[in-house]
């Protein structure tokens, strides 16, 4: 069993976009939550201190089972507080397939503070 990933980047105006899909044979060590995953994002620099990345993704046939899918859309903000210290916060609305007649949304999101010496 395997996994292909491919990844797309480029920088467009004043951020970076991009897109990246992965599909696998079956369940392996490589990749296991879905047969295919299509996701893309756009990292836009506001600010020499702030950057603004909204993305989504999509995972087709979700648990290797062709009734079930699973999607994400969301942003993260990372921003520079001073030299050597940043923070991030990011939040996702998600909403996936439990099984064939039912799914669940819900919001998601982390705040990260982070220090570099």
């Amino acid at each position: 069993e395997g996994a292909i990933r491919a990844l797309l980047s480029a920088d467009l105006g004043p951020g970076t976009f991009q897109l990246a899909g992965i599909w696998a044979s079956d369940p392996n060590a490589y990749w296991n939550a879905s047969e295919w995953t299509v996701a893309a994002s756009y990292a836009f620099k506001a600010t020499d201190k702030l950057k603004i990345t909204p993305g989504a993704q999509y995972w087709g046939d979700y648990k290797f089972n062709s009734d079930l899918d699973r999607w994400r859309a969301g942003v993260t903000l990372d921003y520079a507080i001073t030299e050597g210290l940043a923070t991030r916060v990011s939040v996702q609305y998600n909403k996936e397939d439990i099984n064939a007649t039912t799914d669940r949304d819900f919001v998601s999101g982390f705040v990260r503070l982070q220090r570099n010496f």
